[in-house]
Parts: C-alpha cells; structure tokens; sequence
C-alpha cells in the first residue's frame, strides 16, 4: 500500500485533506454528513488550490471513501491502494486488494455544495451521504467524534497548475476524485478540514412539520380551520404541561401532536404527545433536524440549524471547558482557604488554652498564702467557651480571644485574693491570754486594748 501522491504521464494527482461531520437524514438507509474539505489558503504539503468556487459544481457526485485494515480506520494516510501498470504502460491505483480504501458515501448534486465562512476562511462545504448498512463502524465513530468531526482528504486531478513567489504550487484547474476518511493519527494538510454527523431524523412525515420558529402559530391556525370547517379540534396540551413527561430536555414547541424538543446538550429532537382523558401519552423521542430559513420578504432559503449555530456551539464548548477550569481552580482555592482556616482556628484553640493555663499558674505561683483548688478555671476549659475564645476578633480582623480568656482568669481569682488580704482584729483579752505573765495594771490593760 502506498501513500496517495501519484504522477501519472499526463497528469498529477494531488491530495487535500479537509473534515467530515455526521448531519441529520431523512432516509433510513443513508446518514447524512458534512464536508468542510477545501479552501484556498496553503496547505500543509505547500499546494494551493485556486478558482474553489468555479470549480464547486465539479465536486457533485465524486465518492466519499475509508479504507478499513484489520478494524483500524485509516491507518498509514488511509489512502490505501495498490498501483498497477496497465497494458498500455499506463501506471494506475488499484482499489481491489486486501485493505484498499472502498466507498461509502457520495455528495449527490451541486444542491448539496455551497461556499461557507469560518474563523474568516471561505471553505467548500458539501452535504454528503453515506449507506447506514454497509459503513455501520464509521457511522457510530463519527457521531462519536461530535462537533469535532473527522478529518478527511479530497483528491484531485490537476490538470493545470503554477508556481507562487515561494516556488510552492498553485492549482488553477483540477478534476476532483474523491473524499477520503482520514484515521485519527493523520494530520490533515487542510487545516481544520473535517467531516462530521448532525442529528438523525428518519421520519419524513415528522420533518414537515418542523419549522420551530412557526410551530405554535401553525399549530393555533390548524385550530382555528378545524373549527370553521366544523371538525372537533384537537385537545391543546400546554408547554408547561408537558415538562414533566420529558426529563432532560426542554420542551420548545407543541404542532398538534408533535414535539419540538431540546436536549439537554443542545440535541433536538421530536416526539409526540396526546391527550387520552386527563392523561397526557407520549410517544419516542426521535433525533430531528432544526431547519432555519433566512428571508428577505421576496426570497427564502432553507438551512441546517447546525450550519448556523456551529461556530456558536464551539465558542460554547470552550466556554464551557473555561468554565470549568475555573471551577477546578475555585475549588483549589476554596479547599486550600479551608485548610488555613482550620488550621488558624486549631492555632487559636491551642494560644487560648495555654493561656488560661498559664496565667492561673502564675497567679498560684505569686500567692502561695493563697487556697487555690485548682479547678477554678474549669468553666473557661470548655469546648463551647474555647470555640467562643477563638471566634473573638476586632473590626479589622484582628484576634484577640487570648487576652480575653487571660482577663477572665483574672477575674475568677481575684476573690480568692482579696480574701487572703483582710486584716485579722485582736480583742485585749486575747492579747492577755496569750502574755506569759498576767497583769493587772490599767495602763497596760489600755495599751492592749489600742493595741
């Protein structure tokens, strides 16, 4: 198998990568797809292609192909093949072998290609389809890819080209080929080329009614014949009504029986809902496709929702990834405050007890004539009067819990000193009892007596 970049003796065959992503469909044997594959910036293999948009036309009807080798899409360049010299000489890729690439899909009609911008760039985009049955694998991998799609490759015969100032080659005129799947360890030489699924809608019945931005209108006028033409109207269920019946999803309009329905990660989809007495029944809710149409009074045209609101998801998802990094670093932060403040508060806890213990012990240590118990301070030593300690702070923060406690073991033992300094009144006769000899002079009777 060889890498797709060929010289035949009349032409170069020269490939570009782009992207592939999965749309919605109408029929239940194709699934719809999205191409962003061209534009005219320079590529990683330093080519150009020029005149896109008069070359557009020519990408109707050219295969989307994937090359599948022992269950890995796309390995090598997924440009898988065999060359092969003709009878004539003529050297020629050769899709028979074990592992070639094989198509898939294809692009219908030049009503499935348009110009497109994005970040500023004009792409050629297409609308693709692919067979549900016989690319069941790719099908599941793309829609697992979401928004991000998967990269692909357009090839194309060059039949005229030239050089730029750089030396590099500039494509002026090109058949295309084919659209290949790219696997996931190839880099595209578009950058930002992909392919990519919408949303599966098989139901076509279900598709004519989904105009949302018309529903409840449409849906009142339904009505309003009915009751001219003297039908019985249908019972009206009311958006609010219906919520409960849809979990995870929100309920954006009701057309008679049918749905409109988003999912919670920006998905619609349709249902349906019916009144069966005071008993609401609700039916399966299938993938739908949002269509929106741009008017100017005189023209309309019909789009995919997707088209329009891509550019807006994206800025979404990043948003979202934003998010929640931030998220992630709050929670750092706030888990790093909790700590420090446990961590103060176990600091504050400690200062308070060591100083009540320590201001009761030098109170006893400097009154030693003093009966102190020793549970004194019992009453500041209880948990609820050490968190009270530990909470105190001033109007600028600062604490100060531990003079507190300190000048409230003050004031517990200040009793108990006071009572050790009153002075003790002696009666004479005490005085006299305890003289070792008695007497019975007046004088020193007196002088005892002012003793």
């Amino acid at each position: 198998m060889k890498k797709f970049k060929t010289i035949s003796e009349q032409n170069k065959i020269a490939s570009v990568p782009g992207t592939l992503k999965v749309l919605s469909t109408y029929d239940d044997r194709m699934q719809d797809v999205e191409l962003w594959f061209l534009n005219e910036k320079k590529t990683r293999n330093k080519g150009t292609y020029r005149n896109m948009e008069r070359h557009l036309p020519m990408f109707a009807g050219i295969p989307i192909l994937a090359a599948y080798v022992d269950g890995e899409l796309g390995r090598d360049s997924g440009h898988n093949f065999t060359e092969v010299k003709a009878e004539n000489g003529d050297t020629y890729a050769s899709f028979l072998q074990k592992g070639a690439e094989h198509i898939y899909g294809y692009i219908p009609s030049v009503d499935d290609l348009r110009i497109d911008i994005r970040d500023g760039t004009e792409w050629l985009v297409a609308r693709g389809k692919i067979w549900k049955w016989y690319a069941r694998e790719l099908i599941e991998k793309l829609k697992k890819q979401g928004l991000d799609g998967q990269q692909v490759s357009v090839e194309t015969l060059i039949e005229k080209m030239s050089s730029d100032e750089d030396g590099d080659e500039v494509y002026e005129e090109y058949i295309p080929l084919g659209v290949t799947i790219l696997g996931d360890g190839v880099t595209e030489a578009v950058a930002g080329a992909y392919i990519r699924t919408l949303s599966v809608n098989g139901v076509e019945e279900l598709r004519k009614n989904t105009k949302l931005y018309v529903a409840s209108v449409y849906s009142d006028t339904q009505e309003k014949n009915k009751k001219d033409k003297g039908e019985k109207p249908t019972m009206k269920i009311k958006l609010k009504d219906l919520e409960p019946h849809f979990a995870g999803f929100k309920v954006l309009a009701v057309n008679e029986d049918n749905v409109a329905l988003l999912s919670d990660n920006g998905v619609p989809y349709l249902s349906t809902a019916s009144k069966n007495g005071d008993e609401i029944v609700v039916g399966a809710k299938l993938e739908a496709n949002a269509v929106i149409t741009f008017s100017d009074g005189d023209r309309s045209m019909e789009m995919q929702m997707d088209a329009v609101t891509d550019a807006l998801t994206r800025q979404c998802e990043a948003l979202k990834a934003d998010l929640e990094k931030e998220k992630t670093n709050r929670e750092a932060v706030e888990k790093s405050l909790d700590t420090m403040q446990k961590q103060e508060r176990q600091r504050r806890v400690e200062s308070v007890k060591e100083i009540i213990q320590k201001r009761f012990e030098e109170i006893s240590k400097s009154n030693p004539n003093v009966n102190f118990v020793g549970n004194e301070c019992d009453g500041l030593m209880t948990e609820e009067k050490i968190s009270e300690y530990a909470a105190l702070e001033d109007c600028n923060g600062r604490f100060y819990g531990a003079e507190k406690a300190k000048g409230d073991v003050d004031a517990l033992c200040m009793d108990k000193l006071l009572a050790s300094q009153k002075p003790i009144r002696k009666m004479a006769w005490d005085v006299a009892a305890h003289e070792n000899e008695p007497s019975d002079k007046i004088d020193s009777a007196i002088a005892n007596i002012l003793k």
